[in-house]
């Protein structure tokens, strides 16, 4: 198979379009969930994005006693300029974080699909100064794009 026809490069270089404002915004899905924590300090954050631009998910944190659901709709205006935020962190070509992650840290991870199928994820740490090397604790674009997608919850 041709890299042309390889159907896992087709889809990354549509994920490519999309954030670049070049195709639909409506056949990418973004999946966000993040936990850890040490106990009675845990932290938990579940979001879903599909192509339909409803956000819903689940807000948890234990040291504040924050606990709420989310469901906000995002109008095809709102899912472009939330793909053009997100394209501006580089998320797609930037350096990536790779597990195992120190205990306790809380962790995150950011998948994209394309039209249903899992195109690319990302792991990104809360707090970088959690990483057990110095490269991790780099400000990485997936902590970018991670902030932009909780901004969204708020």
């Amino acid at each position: 198979m041709t890299e042309a026809n390889d159907p896992r490069d087709r889809d990354r270089r549509t994920l490519r379009a999309v954030l670049a404002g070049q195709d639909d915004p409506s056949r990418v899905e973004l999946e966000v969930h993040l936990s850890g924590g040490a106990p009675s300090e845990r932290y938990e954050f579940d979001a879903k994005i599909p192509g339909s631009g409803r956000m819903t998910g689940t807000l948890r944190d234990e040291l504040t006693g924050q606990n709420q659901r989310i469901d906000r709709e995002l109008d095809p205006a709102g899912r472009r300029d939330l793909m053009g935020r997100l394209s501006s962190t580089n998320l797609l070509d930037g350096p990536r974080l790779q597990p195992p992650f120190p205990a306790d840290t809380v962790v995150g991870q950011i998948r994209a699909r394309v039209d249903g199928r899992v195109v690319d994820e990302w792991y990104v740490l809360l707090d970088p100064s959690q990483a057990s090397n110095s490269a991790a604790a780099e400000p990485q674009p997936a902590q970018q794009a991670l902030r932009v997608l909780m901004a969204l919850a708020e």
